[in-house]
């Protein structure tokens, strides 16, 4: 549970498994590859709304890195439809590029490690002339509760 919430800042699958989930994949094929299919069928949703409603986003860019961008679903999408941008996925930010995709990395850790993680990122970006953009592509957390079906997204992704 969030360390915010009095946890000990492990997710639920950490308290029943013993491990990440990210570890226990490597241990289990299956899982492994279920997960990663899962992830590429979010991708394959998402990109298809950033490449038809935001595209403004990606103007003035000619390459992106996707971290964590775990087969490369969304940089292949993001590289067929913006021709003029050399997508790299990448599961660390140590490349120089115009941007830093981050698509459902951030809910993932504490807020120490978000900030370690957005900092590794901001060093490839900001070399760039001050011109470099972080493109988070995350859940926003209303801390008044919010709405029943926030809620329920919450509780399924394991915020």
């Amino acid at each position: 549970m969030l360390k915010s919430l009095g946890g000990d800042g492990n997710s639920s699958f950490e308290d029943v498994h013993g491990k990440s989930l990210r570890d226990f994949g490597l241990e289990n094929l299956d899982v492994r590859d279920m997960f990663n299919e899962a992830m590429a069928a979010d991708s394959r949703v998402i990109s298809s709304v950033l490449v038809t409603k935001c595209k403004d986003i990606f103007q003035g860019l000619t390459s992106l890195v996707d971290v964590g961008g775990g087969i490369g679903v969304m940089g292949r999408a993001l590289a067929e439809a913006f021709l003029h941008i050399k997508c790299l996925v990448l599961d660390l930010p140590h490349v120089f590029a115009d941007a830093v995709l981050l698509k459902w990395v951030l809910h993932d850790w504490s807020d120490e490690d978000c900030l370690k993680i957005l900092k590794q990122c901001r060093d490839p970006i900001v070399l760039k002339e001050k011109r470099g953009k972080a493109i988070i592509i995350d859940i926003v957390l209303d801390p008044k509760g919010g709405t029943r079906e926030s809620v329920k997204l919450q509780l399924f992704l394991d915020l």
